[in-house]
């Protein structure tokens, strides 16, 4: 399961993450809940 409230490490005292790095773990996460989507509801329907 994917959440967006990790893998970052933004503590006090280490460098902050560029935007565009945070911007395309959240593009991944709609591109595999938009995948899974597909699979789970073809298999439903079927």
């Amino acid at each position: 399961m994917a959440g967006s409230d990790c893998g970052f490490s933004t503590f006090s005292g280490y460098p902050t993450v560029f935007p565009d790095i945070a911007w395309r773990k959240l593009e991944s996460m709609v591109e595999g809940a938009r995948r899974a989507s597909i699979k789970l509801w073809a298999k439903t329907a079927a």
